[in-house]
């Protein structure tokens, strides 16, 4: 059930809910998670009862929480009123459900689609997935091609994943030797480290960036603690769950996806990469296997020069320009 939130950006209302226990999808036998989510839509336009509206839905990445995308997510709901912008919080993140083992992409993406089956939403025109995220909107794509994805609903027009390759890191990278494997690595083996309850959010910068972490990642993960009483704050995420997404996510290979013969026979379906400059993720190897694609109009890649892997913090201006002709269909 949704409730009237607070405004969540100039011209935008903020609906907040979780989902209602007990749904699972067709196809997978363990019961999908509830997931917080928040809907942004533009206050330009009066909504009636019953009038259709179109659905981009927009996932974090690791241990993040659907805040993470909001300013980017405010500027397409202003840009395109006749949206919804459903921004959702994975299993084991924020105050959304742990789950049930295993945890894996395939686990996301159904907990997403149940989501979107209690919200009465059978059409999602797009969805946008920044890193995890991104694999997890490709999961998304997958149900429907292997027939998990609940009866009677349709798959996204338009896939966006934001600077994520989309193979195996093993096959593709020394993941031992990429920054952004260490950085994800080594925050969760510094975070398992700190002593729990955290003492204030100012100690928890003070920790971090004595572990040689910059205060930047630092006071970022002061948005992901939670008031534990007296004692101070606690983690707002399960990091024994958030170890085995992540491992998940670096072995989980969707090329099988972009290049099989369910995409190729589903032309209305489209598949796009934004590609952080600056992110060493994306070796020579994956830039060729993009360009070499039988069917570039459907899977393509787009540049974002100068960017590092938060691209739509660091560019959203061109991040905006890239996505927003999906929204213009």
């Amino acid at each position: 059930m949704l409730a009237l939130g607070g405004a969540a950006g100039r011209g935008l209302a903020a609906l907040r809910g979780q989902r209602q226990r007990g749904s699972t999808t067709r196809g997978l036998a363990q019961q999908a998670a509830q997931l917080a989510h928040e809907i942004l839509r533009s206050d330009k336009v009066s909504v009636e009862e019953g009038t259709p509206r179109k659905t981009a839905v927009v996932l974090h990445g690791i241990l993040g929480n659907h805040k993470n995308l909001r300013q980017i997510s405010t500027k397409l709901a202003n840009a395109f009123p006749e949206y919804d912008m459903l921004l959702v919080t994975h299993r084991a993140h924020g105050s959304s459900e742990r789950g049930e083992p295993p945890h894996t992409v395939q686990a996301c993406s159904h907990d997403v689609l149940a989501l979107l089956q209690d919200q009465g939403i059978s059409a999602p025109e797009i969805v946008i997935g920044h890193s995890f995220g991104g694999k997890v909107s490709l999961g998304i794509l997958e149900s429907f091609a292997d027939g998990t994805a609940p009866e009677g609903m349709s798959p996204p027009r338009d896939t966006w994943i934001l600077d994520a390759p989309p193979g195996l890191w093993d096959r593709e990278f020394q993941a031992d030797k990429n920054a952004l494997s260490q950085s994800v690595s080594s925050v969760i083996a510094a975070l398992h480290d700190l002593p729990q309850p955290i003492e204030s959010k100012p100690q928890l910068v003070k920790d971090m960036t004595a572990r040689g972490f910059s205060t930047e990642l630092a006071q970022w993960m002061t948005l992901n603690v939670r008031k534990a009483g007296s004692e101070g704050y606690r983690w707002s995420f399960d990091l024994d769950i958030i170890q085995q997404l992540f491992k998940a996510h670096t072995e989980t290979d969707f090329w099988p996806l972009l290049e099989g013969r369910w995409l190729a026979t589903h032309q209305e379906c489209k598949v796009g990469f934004l590609q952080a400059e600056r992110n060493d993720a994306w070796t020579d190897a994956i830039v060729q296997r993009f360009e070499d694609h039988p069917h570039p109009e459907q899977v393509h890649r787009v540049l974002i020069p100068k960017a590092g892997h938060w691209l739509h913090v660091e560019a959203p201006q061109l991040v905006f320009d890239a996505l927003a002709p999906s929204f213009e269909e």
